[in-house]
């Protein structure tokens, strides 16, 4: 904040607040790493950090009635009500963090597949802003590894699972 001798006008030179996050961690395969933030005035940062479509940094205005949704679904998911942690079993899922900084105040919650529906369904709102065209490169990511081709389908919901002749499913058969 910036103050004049001359003018009571108070100008704000503070850079807009991150108010929602994504962050999506690794599995043991070729599951998308990403943080995604954005801020107060729809300005979307991707940090596309592994196995996406196109690796590195990113950004994007949102459109009035993406933030729109973001709100509805953020209030409907009510993360302050929320456990912090969702616990899982399975081992190979990526973890996910969604924050919401409200009030001055910041609320994560962490999960992975047991989780309640109107954080499931914030997630999906957040994947598709995330899907969605329009993104600025800013910087690109070079791995050894073998990127995910554009072409690539990425099923998010689905666990695939081999198994050998001798492995003992235990709890999880029927």
């Amino acid at each position: 904040v910036l103050f004049s001798c001359k003018s009571s006008k108070i100008i704000n030179t503070a850079s807009p607040q991150v108010i929602y996050k994504l962050e999506t961690g690794a599995c043991y395969g070729k599951c998308p790493i990403f943080l995604l933030e954005i801020d107060e005035n729809g300005l979307a940062y991707l940090d596309a950090k592994k196995f996406n479509k196109i690796d590195g940094k990113l950004k994007r205005q949102l459109s009035v009635e993406e933030m729109e949704q973001l709100e509805k679904s953020y209030k409907k998911a009510n993360l302050f009500s929320l456990l912090d942690v969702y616990p899982s079993n399975v081992a190979d899922l990526p973890s996910i963090k969604i924050s919401q900084l409200k009030d001055g105040k910041t609320k994560t919650v962490k999960a992975s597949d047991k989780m309640p529906q109107g954080y499931e369904d914030l997630l999906k709102v957040l994947r598709n802003v995330v899907e969605k065209d329009g993104w600025i490169l800013l910087e690109e990511y070079r791995h050894e590894e073998e990127i995910v081709k554009s072409d690539d389908i990425i099923i998010y919901e689905e666990i695939i699972v081999s198994f050998n002749e001798t492995t003992g499913l235990g709890k999880f058969s029927s």
